[in-house]
């Protein structure tokens, strides 16, 4: 980097590095020499990392709720096809309800 170091400008660059070497989630230490504007960086820095895992930690918890979700509509469905009956008793719901395009039918999965 060209003169002057800014802290800001030391931990975005750094911050950069890292997540294009992919170690990102890695880091458990960083040494560095006792460069003044070092101090501020480190702790800049820090809070990026620690900024990130907590989103990382939400995006996550969010996938499990979805999974959870979805496991449940896969569930429902193959108890629907699971019988005649209860496709018969599905369909005279649909109709009810109107306004449901039913065109693919119940799909457990798609290419999306």
């Amino acid at each position: 980097m060209k003169p002057p170091h800014m802290d800001h400008d030391l931990a975005n660059k750094v911050s950069k590095c890292l997540t294009k070497w992919g170690i990102d989630r890695k880091i458990f230490s960083i040494t560095l020499d006792n460069f003044r504007a070092n101090d501020r960086m480190q702790q800049i820095l820090g809070e990026q990392l620690n900024f990130q895992n907590i989103l990382n930690s939400i995006v996550q918890e969010g996938l499990k709720a979805a999974e959870l979700e979805l496991s449940m509509k896969r569930e429902n469905i193959k108890y629907v096809k699971g019988s005649e009956a209860r496709k018969r008793a599905f369909k005279e719901c649909v109709v009810q309800v109107r306004g449901i395009d039913t065109k693919v039918g119940l799909r457990l999965d798609v290419p999306t």
